[in-house]
């Protein structure tokens, strides 16, 4: 009975394996943009607001952000669903913030990609 029952068994598991499928799908998901925002010790900075704007322009201005978000507890923010380009932003909290740091990146934003950044505020 036990060989039966071991018998059973392993059928069983060559039957699934033989009709489990693979799919390989491709992934087509916009880009991300992921802010780490630190102090002037490399410390996480939670709380800051960070705003992102399309344009240098708007920067400046501080107007026409495309989307503001606010720093995790691990001094983070995700922006999600983004287009293929180049952005600039704004993080601030009280009188810190970082204006003369870094503000945008080089290279335009692809899919499938999550870029990340660090910047200092002071």
């Amino acid at each position: 009975m036990k060989k039966t029952n071991l018998l059973i068994f392993i059928l069983f598991l060559v039957f699934n394996l033989q009709c489990t499928e693979k799919e390989y799908v491709d992934v087509d998901v916009n880009p991300q943009l992921e802010i780490s925002v630190i102090d002037i010790n490399g410390k996480s900075v939670n709380g800051v607001s960070v705003k992102l704007f399309q344009t240098e322009d708007d920067l400046i201005s501080k107007e026409n952000e495309e989307q503001t978000k606010t720093t995790d507890s691990e001094g983070k923010v995700v922006f999600e669903d983004l287009n293929e380009e180049v952005y600039y932003f704004y993080a601030e909290k009280g009188d810190l913030n970082n204006y003369f740091e870094v503000v945008t990146f080089s290279d335009p934003l692809v899919k499938n990609e999550k870029r990340t950044i660090t910047c200092t505020i002071k």
